[in-house]
């Protein structure tokens, strides 16, 4: 038996989580990482990007908030998941770590003909066809990080990796809360330099009254 790898952060600790029991090389394989490359990942020793960071989510229903900075709950919310729970009797809890289309998948395995005349399962296809949440932008996560990084630059301070990742994140979620639709660049777009410039006033005011503590670097 080989030993337990060393974790040297937060995140690492939060992966491990994920692939749970599983060996390194199915988990992987199943995911589509290089199994080295997620040793780093796991370690600390390097960062998943944006796009590593979507399919380590997607492949167990992992809430991306918790995954990048420890926050919420571990597995994604679905209203879906908690009615089709409710109409055929399943433990939410146990299938927690499922997506929705694996949730219908399984349904339709056991009660079929329930199943397909459900009003849910009406409901569901259409729904899952434009599902977009829990899905991060790599190119709209890579802007606002170089966006809070020289914002950090303007004051002395420098971030390390890990915090200039959680940082991006708790902004990314900042503007999701603030915009109807995250698919709309022009309103994403309008919206990026209100919530920079919030950061930088929090920043000043730290600079100002180290009390406050509201220092993010």
């Amino acid at each position: 038996m080989g030993r337990p790898p060393k974790v040297k952060t937060p995140l690492g600790h939060r992966l491990l989580q994920i692939r749970g029991g599983e060996k390194r090389a199915d988990f992987c394989r199943d995911v589509g990482i290089s199994e080295r490359t997620f040793g780093d990942y796991e370690r600390g020793d390097s960062l998943p990007d944006a796009e590593t960071l979507n399919k380590l989510a997607k492949y167990r229903n992992i809430n991306l908030n918790w995954l990048i900075t420890g926050e919420g709950e571990m597995f994604g919310s679905s209203d879906l998941r908690k009615k089709f729970a409710k109409e055929f009797n399943l433990d939410e809890q146990k299938i927690a770590h499922l997506t929705d289309d694996e949730v219908i998948e399984r349904c339709l395995r056991g009660e079929e003909a329930k199943f397909t005349q459900s009003p849910i399962f009406v409901q569901a296809r259409p729904a899952l066809a434009t599902k977009t949440t829990n899905k991060i932008d790599p190119t709209l996560f890579e802007t606002i990080a170089k966006k809070i990084f020289e914002e950090h630059q303007k004051h002395g301070l420098k971030l390390a990796p890990i915090v200039l990742t959680v940082e991006t994140a708790k902004i990314y979620n900042n503007i999701a809360s603030r915009v109807v639709d995250m698919n709309d660049k022009a309103a994403v777009e309008a919206m990026i330099p209100v919530v920079i410039k919030e950061l930088g006033e929090q920043l000043k005011e730290a600079e100002t009254d180290p009390g406050t503590g509201k220092h993010l670097a």
